[in-house]
């Protein structure tokens, strides 16, 4: 009896980890994407001196069901 059971993972662009692990998806054949949205998330940081850096990365979000047997 085969089960699907689904996931949800925000995968940075720039980042090598996460792009390897995005393609692995994409490669099994027991994994189906049903979503996925492109973004852009900014990040806010500031020091104690009160200044601030903003950080922006493109970012993959992706639903996906895999088959389990």
């Amino acid at each position: 009896m085969k089960r699907t059971k689904r996931h949800f993972k925000r995968f940075y662009i720039d980042d090598v980890v996460d792009m390897r692990e995005y393609n692995e998806i994409l490669d099994d054949p027991a994994c189906m994407i049903t979503k996925k949205e492109l973004m852009d998330e900014k990040t806010i940081t500031s020091d104690n001196e009160g200044n601030s850096r903003t950080e922006i990365r493109p970012t993959y979000l992706v639903h996906w069901e895999e088959e389990i047997l």
